[in-house]
C-alpha cells in the first residue's frame, strides 16, 4: 500500500479550520466537491489510470483541483487540500536516488542515504529468512580473524575501520557495518525472523517519523473532503458537529493514535502473531510491512480493537433503538386502547334544560324546550335569558 493509499484508508476513518455556519457556503462547498470528483473521475477514466500511487494518478489531483479553482480559495476544504499537496511538491518533483524508491516519495532527497540503506538492510534480511546458509555466514567467532573489517551498508564497498566516508558513494559512518557480526558463541546469534523484523522496524519507523506529520495533516482535510461531499439533506448544526468529531472527537483521536502505533516496534514473536493475524508466511507478511501495504502487530490489534468497539456500540445502538420501538408501540397501543374505551362508553349528551313547553303556560322562555333553566341560557343560541322573555323559536318538549 502506497502513500495515496494509506490517506484515502485514514480519511475513510480532523480539520483545524473553523468551519462555515451558513448554509450557503456548506452548499457551495459540497458543489466544488461534487465538481472535483467529477473531474477527477474523467481525467483518470481518459488517462487510463489504474495505479492509485502513480505520478499521474496525483497529477490528476492536482489538475481536477485546478479546474474547480481551489488554488484561489484557500479557506475552503478544497483550498486546504491543494496547499498540502503543494506542500511536498517540490519533494516529489526531485529526481529519486534508486530505482527501489517510489516515484512519489514525499520526503526530503538528503534523507535518502539512510533511508536505501534501511531499506536495503531490510530486504536482503528478509531474503535471509529462506536462505540460512547466508545468514549464517554474517556471524563469526570472536576468535576467529575476518578478512576485512567494515563494510558500506549502502554500497557494500569494503572500509577501514578509521575511514569516516566511503569513497565510492560518500555514504557516513554511521552507514557503515561490520562484514560479518562477531559473537562469542554461535548460541549467541539471533533467528533469521528476529533479525529480519528489526531491519524492517528500522526501516519502517524511519520512514514514518519523516513523514507522519505530514500525514496526519493531509488526512484531516481529505476526512472533510468526504465528509463534505457524503453530506446528504445536512443542517448546519449537525455538519458542524460531524467535523468537530472529526477534529478533536473519536475519529480524531482515532487517526492519532493508529498514526502513532506506526513507531512500535516488533519483536519475534510479534512478528508471528502478526503474519498468522493476516495469514501469510512471516517472510511474506514482514515484505508487505516493509512496502507499507499492512500494519504491525501493534497496529493491527488497535484496528480490531476499534472494530470490535464499533461492533458492540452498533449493536448497543440496535438494541436502544428496538427499547424504544418497543416503549413507543406500548404508547401507541395504550393510546388507541383509552380512546376505544371512550368510544365504546360514549353516550351523546341529551338537553335537560326547560320547563316543559307546555300550551298552557304560555310561548315564553320558562316553558321552552330550548331554555335551560339552569344557567337561564338558550341553548339555540346561547344568549342569556328571562323566563318570561320569547323570541319565536319556541318548542315542545
Amino acid at each position: 500500500m502506497g502513500f495515496w493509499d494509506n490517506l484515502r484508508e485514514f480519511a475513510s476513518e480532523i480539520n483545524n479550520a473553523q468551519f462555515g455556519s451558513g448554509m450557503n457556503e456548506i452548499n457551495l462547498e459540497k458543489t466544488d466537491i461534487q465538481r472535483y470528483n467529477n473531474e477527477l473521475g474523467r481525467l483518470i477514466t481518459e488517462r487510463k489510470i489504474v495505479d492509485g500511487n502513480s505520478v499521474e494518478a496525483v497529477d490528476a489531483t492536482i489538475e481536477a483541483l485546478r479546474l474547480v479553482g481551489a488554488p484561489a480559495k484557500p479557506q475552503t476544504t478544497l483550498g486546504k487540500y491543494y496547499a498540502l499537496i503543494m506542500e511536498r511538491e517540490p519533494q516529489r518533483r526531485a529526481p529519486v536516488v534508486s530505482d527501489t524508491c517510489g516515484k512519489n516519495c514525499i520526503m526530503d532527497r538528503s534523507l535518502c542515504e539512510e533511508c536505501i540503506a534501511l531499506r536495503k538492510q531490510a530486504k536482503e534480511a528478509i531474503a535471509m529468512i529462506n536462505n540460512p546458509e547466508a545468514y549464517r555466514a554474517k556471524y563469526t567467532l570472536s576468535n576467529q580473524e575476518s578478512e576485512d573489517e567494515f563494510a558500506c551498508e549502502f554500497c557494500g564497498a569494503p572500509m577501514e575501520a578509521e575511514e569516516l566516508i566511503c569513497e565510492y558513494c560518500g555514504t557516513r559512518k554511521s552507514g557503515f557495518k561490520p562484514i560479518q557480526i562477531k559473537v562469542n558463541s554461535f548460541g549467541e546469534i539471533p533467528s533469521a525472523v528476529e533479525y529480519a523484523t528489526k531491519a524492517t522496524c528500522a526501516y519502517r519507523i524511519f520512514v514514518m517519523k519523516n513523514t507522519l506529520d505530514y500525514i496526519y495533516r493531509i488526512s484531516q482535510v481529505m476526512t472533510e473532503v468526504q465528509v463534505r461531499s457524503a453530506m446528504n439533506g445536512m443542517d448546519v448544526d449537525s455538519l458542524n458537529e460531524t467535523l468537530s468529531s472529526i477534529r478533536d472527537g473519536e475519529v480524531g483521536r482515532r487517526l492519532k493514535q493508529g498514526l502513532e502505533l506506526t513507531l512500535t516496534e516488533m519483536s519475534e514473536s510479534d512478528a508471528y502473531r502478526a503474519s498468522s493475524h493476516v495469514n501469510l508466511p512471516v517472510d511474506v507478511y514482514l515484505r508487505s510491512y516493509m512496502e507499507g501495504s499492512t500494519l504491525n502487530w501493534a497496529g493491527l490489534q488497535y484496528e480490531d480493537a476499534c472494530k470490535a468497539q464499533d461492533k458492540q456500540r452498533n449493536e448497543q445502538h440496535e438494541k436502544n433503538m428496538e427499547l424504544q420501538r418497543q416503549v413507543h408501540e406500548q404508547k401507541m397501543k395504550a393510546n388507541a386502547e383509552f380512546w376505544e374505551r371512550r368510544r365504546a362508553s360514549y353516550v351523546a349528551p341529551q338537553y335537560s334544560g326547560g320547563g316543559g313547553g307546555s300550551s298552557s303556560g304560555g310561548r315564553c322562555c320558562g316553558s321552552c324546550a330550548l331554555y335551560n333553566t339552569n344557567s337561564a341560557r338558550c341553548a339555540r343560541d346561547d344568549s342569556r335569558r328571562t323566563a318570561t322573555e320569547h323570541c319565536g323559536w319556541y318548542q315542545w318538549k
